[in-house]
């Protein structure tokens, strides 16, 4: 596994310059702030942490979990959230039909939102882009936790 490092820079002006350097000393990324207290980040620079207990947390964590689970995304949860979403429009639906009898609406209108609720659930789980899908979730959840798993610490 890589190893990342964090350096600090004064500037003439009173800013910090921060980089992440790799162990071959390249720069993976920088930020000039007026704060001079970071002691991490991300190694692509999108959080910095004044404090060590602030890692995994906040927006960091939020995003740190999502990263886990889309990782390990699989067609048995594909399969689960698609369950779910059809729960949903099922509760739509007999939402709608009593509002149609209260109301006495038109029953054409209820059979145009059926059918606009089927349509919705083959658009949004579409059984022929199902392995697609999944595979491009996988990469998106490896490359996030990639991201937000890999922490540079300020050298001492």
């Amino acid at each position: 596994m890589k190893t990342y490092r964090l350096t600090k820079t004064e500037l003439k002006n009173g800013k910090f310059l921060y980089e992440v350097k790799d162990e071959n000393n390249t720069t993976i990324s920088k930020r000039t702030s007026t704060r001079g207290h970071y002691i991490a980040c991300t190694i692509d620079g999108q959080f910095y942490f004044g404090r060590r207990d602030l890692i995994g947390k906040g927006m960091h964590g939020q995003l740190l979990n999502q990263a886990i689970v889309a990782k390990s995304y699989s067609v048995e949860q594909w399969e689960k959230d698609r369950e779910a979403y059809r729960r949903e429009l099922n509760k739509c639906i007999a939402i709608e039909r009593s509002v149609q009898r209260q109301f006495n609406r038109d029953a054409e209108w209820l059979e145009k939102y059926i059918e606009d609720c089927k349509q919705s659930l083959e658009r949004r789980f579409s059984i022929a882009e199902r392995e697609e899908y999944i595979a491009t979730k996988l990469r998106l959840g490896k490359d996030l936790y990639e991201r937000m798993s890999n922490i540079a610490y300020l050298e001492a």
